[in-house]
């Protein structure tokens, strides 16, 4: 939260020069359940099948090395279009960017449960990966039907966001916090780590 709140991430307008061909999008991102592998490639139909109902463009973010990414790698890439763009690897600091510039994230990445709040974006998290995580009131939750994907993203994208304020996660002070706090603690003669000798 403090990264994001000292705005360490790629501005719009660096955006818009690194990655030139990216405007209007969505940016998906989906990580394997492990409990759920026999069903992770008709979830990706699934979702791949409700994008499709939309003009936006589609950035997608390929799943860590969990089991069951190569799964989804493959699924994702069966259902490849030339309006998506597909990275398997990107640094913090320009997903964050990216994030910042979206429309809506859709997926089930703790990215739209934690950090998204603070950019005012709304995410569609998919299914039980985040299940009773505490969330804030830019996340809605919706299963693995295309319909039930499909209609929470219409509803994500009318939704108003300007005044919603609270982000569970904090509101990207706690440095200065805990900086305070140290500051003004008399620590005497003790150490916090004390070196044992045998």
């Amino acid at each position: 939260m403090d990264e994001i709140k000292n705005g360490d991430y790629l501005d719009k307008e660096q955006l818009k020069k690194n990655y030139p061909n990216i405007n209007n999008f969505f940016l998906v991102v989906f990580h394997p359940i492990t409990e759920e592998f026999k069903e992770l490639k008709l979830y990706i139909k699934n979702l791949c099948k409700a994008l499709d109902s939309f003009k936006e463009q589609k950035v997608w973010i390929l799943p860590n090395n969990d089991a069951g990414s190569s799964i989804i790698r493959e699924s994702v890439f069966e259902h490849k279009n030339s309006e998506s763009i597909y990275f398997r690897n990107l640094s913090r600091f320009d997903y964050l960017g990216l994030l910042n510039d979206c429309k809506i994230l859709i997926g089930n990445s703790s990215s739209g449960i934690i950090e998204s709040p603070l950019f005012k974006k709304v995410s569609i998290n998919i299914g039980n990966r985040q299940s009773e995580r505490i969330q804030s009131k830019l996340t809605i939750n919706c299963n693995y039907s295309t319909d039930s994907i499909k209609k929470n993203i219409k509803k994500g994208l009318k939704k108003k966001t300007k005044k919603i304020n609270n982000n569970p996660y904090g509101d990207g002070k706690s440095s200065k916090r805990i900086l305070n706090i140290l500051r003004n603690t008399d620590l005497g003669n003790n150490f916090l780590i004390k070196k044992i000798t045998y």
